[in-house]
């Protein structure tokens, strides 16, 4: 059909967003041209053939712009509220790994400090620090928040093409944005690591959207793949996985395009988690393998619910569960759509988001199917695989395909069935087909709305935690945390299966056990040489022994028996004349060794003047051969000589004087003050690059622009 001149207009206009028509051409009026489906990225949905009019568009931002742009972030906040519900309200969170108590400590894997692998670092540091502000549990709630919020708009300008790449913008695709974004937020996965407090998943998931067009290319701009690189990794050791296998796959796609210099960023932006986690791995840390971390998959409806974001290997905690085979419909659904609307995706992207997503969909069926999973169970074995060992861990990369082409395919296909309808029905079909991804994400995530989990609310601590907590920081020392597990129900308020809290809660020295009592014994990952001796020490306490002088062998100050799971086991406590009721209370009792020699001990039993500065630095007076009452570590110093590990397991002091320090801790602290330096000389350097381009674009309008070539800028 010819079109005429007011349609081609009209075409250009469209192709052109912001830009400011002639004189000429702005007082014409605006022909919208509807008839355009199938594979066009700028097709229109539900529009009349009909040409029809429209003022022009004006200048800079009108409201609908300003609407249009505010609107993603409205929509997340709002979403966000409503998912999360009753747990903003003020209190502490406690939920299997969601431990957020009023002040949270600053991670001892900041300082290459085990015993446990250092698995909150980058990304509880800054809670840490906002915590006496704010308290810790609102700082904790403030990042679920935004979690939610990122991935939402970060999805809906990834569908949309919002993401700095025009070319690839998708035209008149609103609404399949939203439902790309809802697919992602409210995806069950999504949800239930957010309510078992796997912040360390959920963030890289609700970046991905922001920094895969990025780190798909990477050797298009080294720079942007640095940040990019920074932003994952600063999850810990998740995101930086996830960085690497994102980053491999772009360089295959771009056939290995500035290899070296793009790996060489991609470590560079890792240091803050890698380096400390590779001094604690080496001082002895276990791993668990995924034996007992397979994808909770059952038959053919297990595959169909995985499709739709179900499968973590604790199925009592997986938001929708059981779901039945309606999830397994609406996940087959989901992936059919998907499949559909693939080719609706930017040209460049594409291929490498299948393969992110067969990737993540393959791994976690493999780790729940006989004959694969003892392949995966040998790849967990080794720290880098260890990261996954959760099959269903590697999900978001297939979400991340599913959510926007899912979208796209949906508004495709009601491109297709409805193009010889009447224009009237053609508009109503359109708009239903395209709602159904909102449909569905509403669908799968409405037992999971307004808290996530029937546990995750505030909890009403009682008032001898903080009596306790108190009494433990004026009088400061090596605590045992008891009852002896890693996971128990806390029944304070209300039943709810949580991780110890002892060590987030209290801060400091916490011994506590670090076995998860899985299908196979003895499946610890601390590297704490105390632990064992703790288990015969409490196994003696059991059979109402005396228990206090061992104890005090090896540093212990207080103990602290919560009144939970099998408390009543350790009689033994209650009439060892070596351990004094210090605090006793319905929820808890609190002990302490008598005759506590101090911090630092000489060899002839006396206390050694001391006073810790932070975690990696002591202050001790001159003395003879001492003993500090912390785990040893390969890389403790007294002045410049070597400590050893002494009988219990702690740190032996040479004669000498000179301050006890770790110096792993300076190497990783300096680790860190590179890769976040750098960051902002980027940062800096890309600021500038953009700045004579702006300037430049100034000078054109003025009239006054330059004749002098413009420079290319460098990576």
């Amino acid at each position: 059909m010819d079109r005429s001149p007011d349609d081609v207009v009209a075409a250009r206009r469209r192709g052109r967003v912001g830009h400011r028509a002639p004189e000429g051409e702005a007082k014409s009026a605006r022909v919208v041209n509807v008839a355009s489906h199938g594979n066009s990225a700028g097709s229109t949905l539900g529009a009349d053939p009909a040409p029809k009019e429209e003022p022009a568009p004006s200048p800079g931002w009108g409201g609908a712009s300003r609407l249009r742009r505010g609107g993603p972030w409205i929509v997340g906040f709002v979403t966000a509220v409503v998912v999360l519900g009753p747990a903003l309200a003020p209190g502490p969170l406690f939920n299997l790994d969601l431990i957020l108590p009023p002040d949270v400590p600053v991670p001892r894997g900041v300082w290459a400090l085990g015993p446990e692998l250092p698995r909150r670092v980058p990304l509880w540091l800054p809670i840490a620090w906002l915590s006496p502000l704010i308290g810790g549990d609102t700082a904790g709630k403030l990042l679920m928040v935004a979690v939610i919020v990122i991935g939402f708009v970060g999805m809906h300008r990834f569908t949309t093409g919002r993401y700095g790449d025009r070319t690839a913008r998708l035209r008149h695709a609103e609404l399949a944005g939203y439902g790309a974004a809802f697919l992602f937020v409210l995806n069950p996965f999504f949800l239930t690591r957010l309510a078992v407090g796997h912040l360390m998943i959920a963030l890289p998931m609700a970046l991905l959207p922001w920094v895969l067009p990025t780190l798909l290319r990477p050797g298009d701009n080294l720079k942007r793949t640095f940040i990019a690189a920074v932003a994952l990794g600063f999850a810990g050791h998740y995101g930086g996985a996830i960085t690497f296998l994102v980053v491999a796959v772009g360089l295959v796609a771009t056939r290995g395009r500035r290899g070296s210099k793009v790996v060489a960023a991609t470590v560079l932006a890792q240091l803050p988690w890698l380096v400390p986690g590779i001094i604690v791995y080496a001082e002895g840390a276990s791993i668990v393998d995924s034996t007992p971390f397979a994808t909770y998959i059952e038959g053919i409806e297990g595959v169909g619910q995985l499709a739709a974001g179900h499968g973590f290997w604790q199925p009592l905690y997986q938001v929708g569960w059981p779901g039945g085979w309606p999830v397994a419909v609406v996940g087959a659904l989901l992936a059919g759509l998907a499949v559909a609307g693939t080719p609706a995706l930017p040209t460049g992207l594409r291929r490498p988001l299948v393969a992110l997503a067969a990737i993540g969909f393959l791994a976690a069926v493999a780790s729940a199917t006989p004959g694969l999973s003892d392949l995966y169970v040998t790849i967990s074995r080794n720290p880098v695989g260890s990261v996954v060992r959760e099959g269903q861990r590697l999900l978001p990369l297939y979400l991340v395909w599913m959510a926007p082409a899912a979208a796209l395919g949906a508004r495709r296909i009601a491109s297709r069935v409805v193009t010889d309808a009447d224009a009237v029905w053609r508009g109503a079909v359109a708009a239903v087909m395209t709602v159904v991804p909102i449909v569905a994400a509403l669908w799968l995530a409405s037992s999971g709305l307004w808290g996530l989990d029937s546990r995750l609310r505030p909890i009403d601590l009682p008032p001898e935690y903080l009596q306790m907590r108190q009494m433990i920081e004026e009088q400061p020392g090596t605590v045992v945390g008891l009852p002896w597990h890693q996971y128990y129900n806390l029944e304070v308020d209300g039943i709810r299966r949580v991780l110890n809290p002892l060590p987030l809660y209290l801060g400091g020295d916490v011994l506590v056990s670090s076995d998860p009592e899985l299908r196979e014994e003895d499946r610890r990952e601390r590297s704490d040489p105390r632990e064992r001796q703790m288990d015969a020490i409490l196994a003696d306490a059991k059979n109402f022994q005396p228990v206090a002088d061992r104890m005090r062998s090896l540093g212990v100050r207080w103990v602290v028996l919560l009144h939970e799971i099998d408390w009543l086991k350790y009689p033994g406590l209650t009439t060892d004349p070596g351990l004094r009721l210090a605090l006793h209370a319905p929820a808890l009792d609190l002990y302490e060794v008598r005759d506590w020699p101090g911090l630092v001990v000489g060899a002839d039993g006396r206390p050694v003047a001391s006073g810790p500065v932070v975690e990696p630095l002591v202050q001790v007076d001159a003395s003879g051969a001492a003993t500090l009452n912390r785990p040893y570590a390969a890389g403790w110093l007294r002045g410049w000589n070597a400590t050893s590990a002494s009988p219990g397991g702690l740190v032996a002091l040479p004669a000498g004087s000179g301050p006890v320090w770790y110096w792993p801790s300076l190497v990783t602290l300096a680790c860190s003050a590179i890769t976040y330096g750098a960051v902002i000389i980027v940062l800096v350097r890309l600021r500038v690059a953009a700045t004579p381009r702006h300037a430049l674009d100034a000078s054109r309008e003025a009239g006054t622009s330059s004749n002098q070539p413009r420079k290319r800028q460098p990576d």
